[in-house]
């Protein structure tokens, strides 16, 4: 006694959720995605509401929480799925950013970078898609983020470039002041020509002298 209060035992029932998972994916293949959504925030929030349990742990029940654990990270990511399925994007994306955040070493951490940037580019967003795409490394997405980087680039089309400037014409010189053409001398009146010499008119014949009878 005067130890302090002590705590009533807590009981915590870990339940392998392979089974669950396996029933949403089989829905949301199917189509039946409302009730896959469902499944998996159900799933979504049991792993975010799991106790921190420290000490020895039964290996089953380790064993059994590293699985869950394994589990809802593909969870997040098929989640995210249903929602681009649904071109609900930004809700999508909102999903794959949760994902980061609690599985920064997930198997899923570069496909759920590649859907993200596919959020962007329908959103016509390429260069925000293109940025992202380099944050996946070499490795099983390689292929597809080299594939999906150059249809970002043909979807951007080439490069805008400005227009060439033509330079103005020159200006054309003023023409130099115009000076008055010095004044034509009068043309001097006109002299009949002279007629040749054989149109000038003979003298008279002489007088010849009369005959006598």
């Amino acid at each position: 006694a005067g130890d302090g209060p002590v705590s009533d035992p807590v009981t915590v029932t870990i339940q392998k959720a392979k089974r669950p998972l396996q029933l949403a994916r089989v829905q949301h293949l199917l189509g039946h995605r409302v009730e896959a959504i469902g499944n998996y925030l159900t799933m979504m929030r049991a792993h975010r509401s799991a106790p921190k349990m420290g000490g020895k742990i039964d290996s089953a029940v380790q064993q059994a929480m590293d699985q869950n654990r394994l589990l809802a990270d593909k969870v997040v990511y098929w989640m995210s799925l249903v929602q681009f399925e649904n071109d609900d994007y930004d809700a999508c994306q909102g999903t794959l950013r949760s994902y980061t955040r609690e599985f920064p070493l997930g198997v899923m951490r570069d496909a759920a970078i590649l859907r993200q940037a596919a959020c962007l580019e329908k959103e016509e967003k390429f260069v925000e898609a293109e940025k992202i795409l380099t944050t996946i490394g070499p490795g099983l997405y390689e292929p597809k983020r080299d594939l999906f980087a150059r249809r970002l680039k043909e979807l951007k089309g080439p490069a805008a470039t400005p227009p060439a400037s033509t330079p103005e014409p020159a200006a054309k010189p003023e023409p130099p002041a115009s000076t008055p053409e010095p004044a034509q001398p009068e043309p001097a009146p006109s002299t009949p020509p002279e007629k040749p010499a054989e149109e000038k008119a003979s003298p008279p014949p002489p007088p010849q002298a009369e005959a006598t009878p």
